[in-house]
């Protein structure tokens, strides 16, 4: 039995609507990871007066559409060095742009390393099985160098959906870590956006790199 044509419409236009916004994202993606002498290209063109990030029409459009809550939960509460602490401030500077195009954005900062060992073993045991894996990090301090686990991804929640976003980039041999982190502040946006529009689509849990 062959479907309605309205709903063979409805489908075509959903495509074409997440072939263009996925095509947006993909050339910000691009701009992200362009560089002019050490400078990202990205964050040169979307720099405001106050040094903070500005939205993309095409992530505006997507939040401004929204019709439900976005719950999000970022695994990076605590305290971190220079370079984790840049991404955890960048994060939450991205979600309150977020927030400020759409009322139905939510988010919360979660530390997967606080409460009792018993509690801490067991959330990090789900955490695994869920494919978050901690980035083990060498600290040092006044009393020597001790190790420090540090998640740096975020869970999206939408409609009983969940879609797990790792916000640091892959380690690229040759490549400073801060070029590594700076990649990874300049694809926030784009990570948080694309998984958001996948999430209106998708039909189980997925992860982005």
């Amino acid at each position: 039995m062959k479907e309605p044509k309205h709903k063979n419409n409805r489908k075509a236009q959903s495509l074409v609507q997440l072939l263009l916004f996925a095509g947006v994202l993909l050339f910000l993606n691009i701009l992200a990871n362009a560089r002019i002498n050490g400078t990202a290209l990205y964050g040169y063109l979307d720099m405001t007066e106050e040094e903070r990030y500005t939205l993309t029409g095409a992530t505006r459009s997507l939040l401004e559409g929204l019709d439900d809550v976005v719950f999000i939960r970022v695994l990076l509460e605590g305290d971190f060095p220079a370079g984790f602490k840049r991404l955890q401030s960048a994060t939450r500077d991205v979600l309150d742009d977020f927030r400020s195009a759409s009322g139905y954005v939510e988010y919360e900062f979660d530390d997967p390393g606080a409460g009792t060992t018993e509690e801490v073993n067991q959330r990090r045991e789900q955490l695994s099985k869920d494919g978050i894996n901690p980035v083990n990090l060498r600290v040092k301090g006044v009393e020597g160098t001790s190790e420090k686990l540090i998640y740096p991804y975020a869970i999206i929640y939408y409609k009983n959906r969940e879609f797990i976003v790792n916000l640091l980039e892959n380690e690229v041999p040759g490549v400073p870590p801060e070029v590594t982190l700076n990649n990874s502040v300049g694809l926030l946006e784009y990570k948080l956006a694309n998984a958001i529009q996948k999430l209106q689509l998708a039909r189980k849990p997925s992860i982005v790199f």
